[in-house]
């Protein structure tokens, strides 16, 4: 479990250091993610798995009450997705579209951030 989530950490960091160096060819391929067909299941199903495999991994962890904690608010965000719908869902890509560069790469220093702490929390 412990290396799965060692995957998703780095992958984190990785896309989020592409989004810095090339924000809106990132912000084009997420939009594009979402316009297919299977987008949005695509969304709700990987929150899940991953709140889920969050959840199970939560005690082997270095901070347990916390990866239990983001379990829960990723199987939250999968819940909410399903209820905001692709209607709202693309009105907020939109917004993210619109916004400058160095707005974007901001948010996406967070997601270095997150990355780097969940793969110190499972090494």
């Amino acid at each position: 479990m412990n290396m799965a989530i060692l995957v998703f950490g780095v992958l984190m960091i990785l896309v989020c250091l592409w989004g810095i160096v090339a924000p809106k060819p990132m912000i084009n391929q997420v939009a594009g993610f979402w316009h297919q067909p299977w987008g949005i299941f695509a969304a709700v199903g990987l929150r899940l798995g991953l709140g889920i495999l969050f959840l199970q991994a939560a005690a082997q962890t270095r901070h347990p009450g916390i990866f239990e904690l983001l379990g829960y608010l990723m199987i939250l965000a999968a819940l909410m997705i399903l209820l905001m719908g692709r209607k709202r869902i693309d009105r907020f890509i939109r917004y993210w579209i619109a916004q400058p560069a160095g707005f974007i790469r901001a948010w996406l220093l967070i997601g270095i951030a997150f990355g780097v702490f969940i793969v110190y929390s499972v090494t």
